[in-house]
């Protein structure tokens, strides 16, 4: 991947600018393969960032679409030139990344290949506890794909509600996403990587808890935190992170928080270790 991407910067393959008006930017992924030799053995890992051209309207986008095919007589003469003239010794011949030659006349908006964000999830439980009823409360957050906190606490409060219990453990999360999005800011603009930030996003499994947040009405049920509740709408309306809602199911920090199963533990790591956390936890 790394390989990829630093030769698309060499070709000036793209320039990172802001996103103007009205502008809908068409999505981009990695597709992986294995480059095998005669006898099956892997001799290479490939990896191609593509843009999603189905997304793309005729006539803004593009206009025709063709793929011109060398005569190989051509090919064939020029090599024999070169042999003849320039003593080559010619075995086979490759073209690295040549696809990265043609050139548009259409601007085409991509989003950045994903790995620059930080994306956060948060749930917790209902008074599990039998001797305090003080809930537990679970968190994950990446950069891009890698996590770097994972963990399970004590919340420092008695919860009333499932909503309450939810929305503290929320605002943990909240609190470190923010922290580690500031530090990537200023790699940014310190150009130690060279990437348009996104907004960090934090996924929670429960409905109440969102509606809670983004609410303007006060509710007198939750007055006890209303200092956290302040704080996170401060946030909210600052537009310095989304709050967006994930299913119970796909929620990766929903292992916290409860005594897993086999099944549970074997979907954790296949999701977090092997495959794209933006493809296969939400859309």
């Amino acid at each position: 991947m790394k390989e990829e991407l630093n030769v698309m910067q060499e070709r000036k393959v793209w320039r990172l600018v802001d996103l103007p008006p009205n502008i809908d930017p068409i999505g981009c992924r990695w597709v992986c393969a294995l480059k095998k030799n005669e006898t099956g053995e892997v001799v290479r890992y490939k990896a191609r960032l593509v843009g999603q051209g189905f997304k793309q309207i005729k006539g803004i986008s593009y206009d025709d679409t063709f793929s011109p095919v060398v005569n190989f007589s051509l090919i064939r003469f020029f090599f024999a030139v070169l042999v003849v003239g320039q003593n080559w010794v010619h075995i086979q011949c490759d073209i690295k990344c040549a696809y990265l030659y043609a050139p548009l006349k259409e601007d085409v908006f991509m989003k950045q290949p994903p790995g620059f964000e930080v994306k956060a999830f948060s749930d917790s439980d209902f008074a599990a506890c039998r001797d305090d009823r003080v809930s537990m409360g679970g968190q994950i957050i990446f950069i891009g794909q890698a996590p770097i906190v994972w963990r399970t606490f004590k919340e420092k409060c008695i919860s009333l509600s499932t909503m309450e219990a939810e929305f503290i453990a929320l605002t943990e999360a909240a609190k470190e996403m923010t922290w580690f999005d500031r530090i990537l800011g200023e790699c940014c603009d310190r150009k130690i990587v060279e990437v348009i930030k996104e907004k960090p996003t934090l996924y929670v499994d429960n409905l109440a808890a969102i509606d809670f947040v983004k609410s303007p009405v006060e509710n007198h049920r939750a007055r006890h935190i209303d200092v956290k509740l302040f704080f996170i709408r401060d946030l909210v309306y600052k537009e310095l992170f989304e709050l967006k809602y994930v299913k119970s199911k796909d929620n990766l920090s929903d292992i916290f928080t409860k005594a897993p199963t086999k099944h549970d533990l074997e979907k954790f790591v296949d999701v977090v270790f092997k495959k794209n956390v933006n493809d296969t936890v939400y859309s």
